[in-house]
């Protein structure tokens, strides 16, 4: 860690050094046309990494408290990338130069990085909500199949919005799961009951491409084809991003008459959707923790998407206020299944343990308190998913999970000592999380 600390407050003084030189402009002495050129001569680098510390320069400038953060080895280098790209948006910086800076420290220290990505995502969605519905709208028009051979391959490329994404992707990784089972029974054939999973006739990705040619075989010879606009993935809203995107899109409908595709954006500078304006930094974290515009296996939709399908009664699930959803099954039930198990991969996304990056969809569904202990009810705050390697670890090995009062998971040793501890605030440190 010390070694990663020191990492971090190099880059820190090298970004203070690029800012200075842009600000006295004396890369012009040498004849350079700008810092980013005077730093590639000087540091024998590309342009793209030239152009990316300076672009850091600029963030660390205006937002003193990720440049000292930084320093202090508190914040990495991915999360300042994804700070870099919502400084880049003008409506973005104007809220993330103000409050904004300090809520979204706060998740940089405190989340794991892909949370994070999330929540920068959010951030988005509240300050430009114009900006984020056309970048929606820009991907699905930009939609497009390319296919070719080439010599002895087949190549398929694909492009499209996230909405129709996510639905082919719920389509493939089912077939992906009929050709897992497929495998498994065949090793179990071949090799017996407890065979390695390493001795599996297909890679993951061999039985990906095996799905998807299924898929192809299956719909050729279909009788029937999908109603246009069937959705096929369920959604997941937060009240407050709800109410704001009506509001949203009535005002739009009323200036412009042209619905939620209109493509002006309106004028202003940083005061996002409904509500956002002059929020503290503790508002602006706790509208940022429960803010949710996406499908329940955590790809982010455009709000304005889930609105639309609600109202034309298109979608199968809409979940109103996630954090006051009662599904509670107590002791009459062992196993979460059904809603249950559906409602727990949209909360948690992936595997419990640090690091891992299984989909929750992949995972079985484990009590944090064992169901045979007190207070090990199966209900939603009782259960998070683990791949099939980290469960039976944590169960071999006595590793213990525990959801914190902030609703993260965090994961503790036989000498109860935390895997990969993110920083947590003063009066949670000495608490006994056991």
């Amino acid at each position: 860690m010390v070694a990663v600390g020191g990492m971090r407050e190099a880059l820190a003084n090298l970004a203070r050094l690029v800012g200075v030189v842009e600000a006295n402009q004396s890369f012009r002495d040498d004849g350079h046309g700008s810092v980013r050129a005077w730093f590639q001569a000087v540091s024998n680098s590309s342009r793209s990494d030239a152009a990316a510390l300076v672009s850091t320069a600029r963030v660390l400038d205006g937002l003193p408290e990720w440049a000292g953060r930084l320093s202090d080895g508190e914040i990495g280098e991915s999360q300042l990338r994804e700070v870099r790209g919502v400084f880049a948006n003008k409506r973005c910086r104007a809220v993330l130069e103000g409050q904004g800076q300090y809520a979204l420290s706060y998740f940089a220290r405190t989340l794991p990085f892909d949370d994070f990505k999330r929540v920068c995502e959010r951030f988005r969605v509240l300050t430009d909500p114009d900006g984020h519905h056309r970048d929606h709208v820009d991907a699905h028009e930009a939609r497009g199949v390319s296919t070719g051979f080439v010599g002895t391959e087949f190549l398929l490329r694909a492009r499209g919005g996230v909405v129709a994404g996510a639905a082919m992707m719920a389509v493939l990784d089912a077939f992906v799961q009929v050709e897992f089972a497929a495998d498994v029974a065949e090793l179990r054939e071949r090799c017996g009951e407890n065979a390695p999973m390493v001795l599996l006739r297909r890679t993951h990705q061999q039985r990906r491409a095996d799905a998807l040619s299924h898929i192809f075989v299956v719909a050729a010879s279909a009788t029937a084809v999908a109603v246009p606009g069937e959705s096929l993935v369920n959604y997941l809203i937060d009240s407050a991003t709800f109410a704001d995107t009506v509001a949203t899109m009535t005002n739009t409908d009323a200036q412009h008459g042209s619905g939620p595709d209109h493509r002006e954006s309106a004028g202003g500078s940083g005061a996002g959707a409904a509500g956002t304006g002059g929020m503290t930094v503790e508002q602006w974290i706790e509208r940022l923790g429960n803010c949710r515009s996406q499908t329940t296996t955590g790809v982010g939709v455009d709000p304005r998407v889930i609105v639309a399908a609600a109202i034309n009664g298109r979608v199968r699930q809409i979940v109103v206020d996630p954090a006051g959803i009662v599904l509670h099954a107590g002791r009459r039930q062992r196993f979460f299944t059904g809603a249950l198990r559906d409602v727990l991969q949209t909360v948690w996304e992936r595997c419990f343990h640090p690091g891992c990056g299984v989909p929750a969809a992949a995972c079985e569904m484990d009590h944090v308190i064992g169901w045979t202990e007190p207070g090990g009810l199966t209900d939603v705050g009782n259960g998070v998913p683990g791949c099939d390697r980290h469960n039976r670890w944590k169960h071999d090995h006595r590793f213990r999970s525990r959801i914190d009062e902030h609703g993260r998971i965090r994961t503790y040793r036989p000498d109860k000592t935390e895997i990969a501890p993110l920083e947590r605030p003063e009066h949670e440190r000495d608490d006994d999380h056991w």
